[in-house]
């Protein structure tokens, strides 16, 4: 009996160590990984969909409050001064989970373009949805009441066509109630 407890002292010890070591990498790095992930995830994809951009849209970029905890992240995309559009990141639910999507929206209020900036889809079928074919026929889309009968789906992969489309829905009904505080 002695030997059992001493084994689930020990254990529980482990436990804790390695629980509370744990903790303290993941407090310590977890604004500098938010960071990077911006600077290497999402940056790119805004600069893909604005070209020829001269601001720094992560450094420029706008947080609005949104209920007690939550915030919209706008980032606008500027060319000498005036502003191009801004992107607004929405998300779906796709087969392999959830599909992230950054939408530039023009100022005249049409998409600018779209950039996948994470998802797990099924290699060689959802995983499409990162393709310049499917991507480019977004751009230039009004998306006033949603774009869903606008976008030709990928073949196999409906589902993902689908958490694409929701994600971009998403992202420009964001982009329509907050348009005010995001151009400013």
């Amino acid at each position: 009996m002695r030997e059992i407890l001493h084994m689930v002292v020990v254990l529980f010890l482990t436990a804790a160590v390695s629980g509370g070591a744990l903790a303290l990498v993941y407090n310590g790095t977890k604004d500098t990984i938010a960071e990077q992930v911006l600077k290497n995830v999402k940056e790119p994809s805004i600069r893909a969909i604005f070209d020829g951009l001269d601001n720094d849209p992560v450094g420029d970029r706008v947080e609005i409050p949104v209920g007690e905890d939550q915030t919209i992240v706008a980032f606008p995309a500027k060319q000498g001064g005036s502003l191009m559009g801004v992107a607004v990141e929405g998300s779906g639910k796709g087969y392999g989970g959830n599909v992230d999507v950054m939408v530039g929206v023009n100022p005249d209020g049409t998409i600018r373009g779209i950039g996948i900036t994470g998802h797990s889809e099924t290699p060689g079928l959802g995983a499409r949805c990162t393709e310049e074919a499917f991507l480019s026929q977004f751009a230039g889309m009004a998306y006033e009441g949603g774009v869903g009968g606008q976008v030709e789906a990928i073949t196999g992969a409906t589902i993902t066509t689908v958490a694409v489309v929701a994600a971009v829905d998403q992202a420009t009904a964001t982009y329509e109630a907050n348009k005010d505080e995001m151009t400013k």
